[in-house]
């Protein structure tokens, strides 16, 4: 591998497939035995939640594989051949296997190797995994250093600091750090949530091309939302939820993804 790639990854923090999913080594499988292999798949599957049961062949190699006629419902399952569109390389950067999944409105991929062999599994309930929200926060931070940049470029310290007084808990959040001599510049002391209410009031949202100020609040209460969960995780709080799909979650990693990218061209006055 070239050594200028770890000067320019796109990513601080990489995570694959792999990492997220679950090896052939550690998977719960049933024999290919018919009519015995459904029951016990069906056994596995209510005990477990799980939607997706490989089925182990008598060579040790998977071929097809038990699943839920209805994603998260463990009344019925139905077997399904292996084809390439349930399948993915285990060595694939996660954002592509999401990408991927809502692509095809799928919740799982079987993963292969480069024999084609079948060494793993990753569905979207792997998706709440401690690595892939370390990724994600990643992500975020990198936005709100985008935009933390951006409004210093464009929005002055007076303006800044007028706009932090008037709130109850940041105006103390300043005061108390200048009495601790913090020789900081007060837009570090801003949350992610008062940048996003500084730049929105500030009329920044325009220099994105949003049509309206409600648009750019909902793709960043959507950024918020998700900050919380991962920040929350193992709380009680998930990525994947009743109220993120795969399909949102994806929506709000390219939202990510080209805000940052648009917040630091501009910065940079390109």
């Amino acid at each position: 591998m070239d050594d200028y790639y770890y000067f320019t990854k796109p990513n601080v923090v990489e995570v694959n497939a792999a990492l997220v999913g679950i090896s052939k080594g550690g998977w719960e499988s049933v024999p290919d035995q018919s009519d015995k292999s459904s029951n016990l798949a069906l056994e596995l599957m209510k005990k477990y939640n799980f939607d997706i049961i490989p089925i182990d062949s008598n060579e040790g190699t998977i071929s097809n594989f038990y699943k839920t006629k209805n994603w998260g419902g463990f009344d019925d399952n139905e077997i399904s051949e292996i084809d390439e569109n349930c399948t993915i390389h285990f060595r694939t950067p996660i954002d592509h296997v999401i990408s991927k999944m809502e692509r095809l409105g799928v919740e799982y991929f079987l993963l292969s190797n480069s024999e084609d062999r079948i060494v793993g599994l990753i569905t979207s309930s792997n998706l709440n995994c401690r690595d892939f929200g370390t990724l994600l926060f990643s992500h975020i931070i990198g936005f709100e250093m985008a935009m933390t940049q951006f409004i210093e470029s464009e929005i002055s310290e007076d303006e800044i600091e007028s706009y932090a007084m008037g709130k109850k808990d940041l105006g103390k959040r300043i005061d108390d750090a200048k009495k601790a001599n913090a020789e900081l510049p007060t837009i570090q002391l801003l949350s992610l949530s008062d940048l996003i209410g500084l730049f929105e009031k500030s009329g920044c949202w325009r220099n994105l091309g949003f049509e309206s100020k409600s648009k750019c609040h909902k793709m960043t209460q959507k950024v918020i939302e998700l900050r919380n969960d991962v920040a929350h995780q193992g709380t009680g709080k998930t990525i994947i939820n009743s109220k993120r799909s795969v399909p949102m979650l994806w929506e709000t990693m390219r939202d990510l993804k080209k805000y940052t990218t648009d917040l630091e061209r501009l910065t940079m006055g390109d």
